[in-house]
């Protein structure tokens, strides 16, 4: 019964620090419209350089939609959004530019991801 109880154990803690989130969805130009629309979404603008600096926890993030764009490849975006500095998170409701976050100059974001969820939830619970 013990070995059975130690084997429980062991498999539970593997399977608990084995899992990893999946990547978060990247979007284009064309995909960007309508994944806005929906709900409070939450847009991260990154490039290769910087990937270091992502927001990495970002699927403990909850009642919000992420998604990322790589300004390599969407200047359209890039541009409407004045994107200078990289990341820069962008929070949308229903289509609406709620808030923009942009990194400091050691392109590094400002806001914690206890902040960012206090932000999420003033919006999701503005719903109601």
């Amino acid at each position: 019964m013990r070995k059975l109880f130690v084997l429980i154990f062991v498999l539970s803690f593997g399977l608990c620090f084995s899992q990893s989130p999946t990547p978060a969805k990247s979007i284009n130009f064309t995909e960007f419209k309508k994944v806005i629309q929906k709900g409070v979404v939450i847009i991260e603008f990154n490039a290769p350089f910087n990937r270091k600096n992502t927001l990495h926890e970002w699927y403990k993030l909850e009642n919000c939609d992420f998604y990322r764009v790589c300004i390599e490849g969407s200047p359209q975006l890039r541009e409407k959004y004045k994107i200078r500095a990289v990341p820069t998170l962008i929070m949308f409701n229903n289509g609406v530019k709620e808030e923009i976050y942009r990194a400091n100059i050691m392109l590094q974001l400002p806001i914690s991801l206890f902040d960012l969820q206090k932000d999420i939830d003033k919006l999701y619970l503005n719903r109601f």
